[in-house]
């Protein structure tokens, strides 16, 4: 009579068990550590190329963060992104690092782990309204304002938002994703940390029924203190839930009013781009060719490929003809939709005179005519190739900012359905994992290499400030 009810209360603790780590322990593909291990070596080296980016701009403008300029509170976007994304890296790879030891475990994902991913989203938050603000304070006040678009330094006067509109915004931005998520934030922590002390204590309890040293009175206690445990883990679970979906809800709502702005912003810089590129080529079209001797203008060489006999060939090769065709229109025009990582420093500049325009033999008239349709041209290409690597700029940034708002959508419309399909400790790994990938496959190493490669090329030359230009042709 006696075994009896120890076996029951026995199995009663095992049944209690398998019950208590379905609700706790994640699910773990066997795939995931070995992301993880990509994801924290990538997200250094990225970090890396972010450093050395803002090395010249400290040996030339020296180590600041704000300027008051014109009425305009000025970011050190050059200084700051680089320090944001940091800060970044640091919260993420701490998580990351967390995350790994989490899984080594037999518990639920820790505390620690989730305060690190979670504080990193508002860090994230900042450095994209940082690039953004460059956007918007590039955009032409009318499609004519290109020169003033192109000014590195911020302070002309003439921009289609006033300083006060960009101000405010700026405190927006900078200041919504830090003081909306720092309570939900805490109060998560705080809600983790309750449900890993229960596990511990549960554990223990655990730990103690299968030892076979208790009498059955005391295993049922431990199976009636066992139950209490799992309603109140439950409980807190569905707590973290609740506010990891307010949390979401309001980085969406961020990420969104950045999306739109962004997507404004680059929307009129592309439109005056567009306008400045339709009348280069307007000009070229309506100018006559001017040649001297037998040499054929370079504009015109390398805007018209050498011709291909297609009547000259056999009927029974002209598929190949028409291959080889196909082949050298990739060869030709793909490039010129791949970005450009050195800006042509001779953008909007004064192009070298060649032995043609200086020959004692050509007259003034012609002289100043050629010079001009190979300026024109020159700036018509440097336009193209400008207006490629904005449309790649916004790719980019509009890429990691729908993978943010996917993320967010996730999690506040509970796609993964937790707790009745996956748990907490799923929902936790699975969000680190999506962010960590999202950042270093978009403005990660992308926009890394770039900031780099820029940051060591020579500066953009505007067109207004070029004045050595009518002085060269005069003489």
């Amino acid at each position: 009579m006696s075994s009896q009810p120890e076996s029951v209360y026995t199995v009663e603790a095992i049944a209690l068990n398998q019950l208590f780590w379905k609700a706790a322990k994640p699910n773990i593909p066997a795939f995931l550590p070995t992301t993880l291990w990509v994801e924290a070596f990538l997200e250094p080296l990225a970090g890396i190329f972010y450093v050395i980016s803002a090395l010249p701009a400290i040996r030339k403008e020296g180590l600041w963060f704000f300027k008051f300029e014109s009425g305009m509170i000025r970011p050190n976007t050059c200084i700051l992104i680089p320090i944001f994304v940091l800060l970044y890296i640091i919260c993420s790879l701490s998580s990351l690092i967390c995350l790994l030891i989490d899984l080594d475990s037999t518990s639920i994902i820790s505390a620690r782990t989730v305060f690190l991913s979670l504080i990193s989203y508002p860090i994230l938050l900042c450095t994209g309204w940082t690039k953004i603000w460059n956007v918007l304070r590039a955009i032409p006040l009318t499609k004519y304002g290109l020169a003033t678009m192109r000014q590195t330094n911020g302070d002309s006067s003439v921009k289609f938002f006033t300083p006060r509109t960009i101000n405010l915004l700026s405190g927006f931005f900078y200041s919504f994703p830090l003081i909306f998520g720092s309570v939900p934030i805490g109060m998560i922590t705080n809600e983790v940390s309750k449900i890993n002390q229960t596990i511990t204590e549960y554990k223990h309890g655990y730990a103690n029924i299968i030892s076979g040293q208790l009498d059955n009175e005391s295993i049922a206690s431990l199976n009636t203190i066992a139950v209490k445990q799992l309603m109140y883990m439950t409980h807190h679970s569905d707590k973290v839930i609740l506010l990891a979906r307010v949390i979401a809800f309001g980085y969406f709502f961020n990420g969104l009013l950045l999306q739109l702005v962004m997507s404004f912003g680059y929307y009129r810089i592309l439109k005056a781009v567009g306008y400045q590129i339709d009348t280069f080529h307007n000009v070229l079209e309506q100018q006559p060719t001017t040649t001297f001797g037998d040499e054929t203008p370079k504009y015109k060489s390398e805007s018209t490929p050498a011709s291909i006999n297609v009547n000259s060939t056999s009927s029974g090769s002209t598929r190949t003809q028409a291959k080889r065709l196909h082949g050298r229109w990739i060869t030709i025009h793909l490039p010129t939709w791949l970005p450009s990582l050195r800006p042509d420093p001779d953008f909007l500049g004064k192009p070298e005179l060649t032995s043609t325009n200086t020959h004692h033999h050509t007259r003034d008239s012609q002289k100043w005519e050629s010079l001009n349709q190979e300026m024109i041209h020159s700036q018509y290409k440097s336009l193209k190739r400008y207006k490629v690597n904005l449309i790649w700029q916004a790719f980019c940034n509009a890429l990691i900012l729908i993978s943010f708002l996917g993320l967010n959508v996730t999690v506040f419309s509970n796609l993964l359905q937790v707790p009745l399909h996956h748990s907490l400790s799923d929902l936790i790994w699975f969000t680190i994992t999506w962010a960590s990938w999202s950042w270093v496959l978009t403005v990660g190493l992308p926009f890394g290499i770039v900031a780099c490669v820029v940051a060591f090329s020579p500066p953009i030359t505007a067109l207004r400030e070029n004045e050595e230009r009518v002085e060269g042709y005069d003489d």
